[in-house]
């Protein structure tokens, strides 16, 4: 039943790469002797931080009958991160020479660590050559350690005729979202 006062003080601060903020919440209050009493307890907590890469892939690759990498760029964070990973990308049909309806570009990403793939990120995307020249994809993995990693997107075409037509990129970008990991 005595009346006391409090304060709530937060700082950002910085340990190395890994953002925290630094909570102290103080209690004062007058006790039954008359005198003031002070309780002050001090937490430090992580705070998401938020990395972006934002890269356009220049143009002019060519989509092959097996997977080839299109784009690479390094992702390594100290902490555990959940990567969003979007990217769109224009195709340009160079020669339809034999390219039949459902003749196919598919793209997928991952993630590689020292030459091994840590994870993939699904779904893959498919889609017609000649009737949708853009594909765009938006996946998510969550939970990573992603010390010297490497995220790499890979595409390839299937064609009914072996070797059918010329397809080439026109187009494309790519945008990488990591936040600190919740669990």
């Amino acid at each position: 039943g005595r009346p006391f006062n409090w304060r709530v003080a937060v700082s950002a601060l910085s340990a190395g790469v890994t953002p925290y903020k630094q909570v102290q919440v103080t209690v004062s209050y007058v006790d039954e002797n008359s005198q003031t009493q002070v309780v002050s307890l001090m937490n430090y907590v992580t705070y998401p931080y938020i990395h972006v890469i934002s890269n356009n892939i220049p143009a002019g690759a060519v989509v092959t009958p097996s997977y080839q990498r299109l784009y690479s760029v390094p992702v390594t964070f100290s902490t555990k991160k959940s990567i969003q990973l979007s990217y769109n990308l224009a195709i340009r049909v160079n020669n339809a020479a034999n390219i039949q309806a459902l003749d196919t570009v598919y793209t997928l990403a991952r993630l590689v660590k020292n030459g091994s793939v840590l994870a993939y990120f699904y779904p893959e995307t498919r889609t017609p050559i000649m009737t949708q020249p853009l594909i765009n994809n938006w996946v998510e993995l969550d939970g990573l350690s992603l010390q010297g990693c490497t995220l790499e997107i890979l595409w390839h075409k299937e064609t009914a005729v072996p070797g059918a037509g010329v397809v080439t990129l026109k187009t494309g970008n790519v945008i990488v979202i990591a936040v600190e990991d919740k669990s």
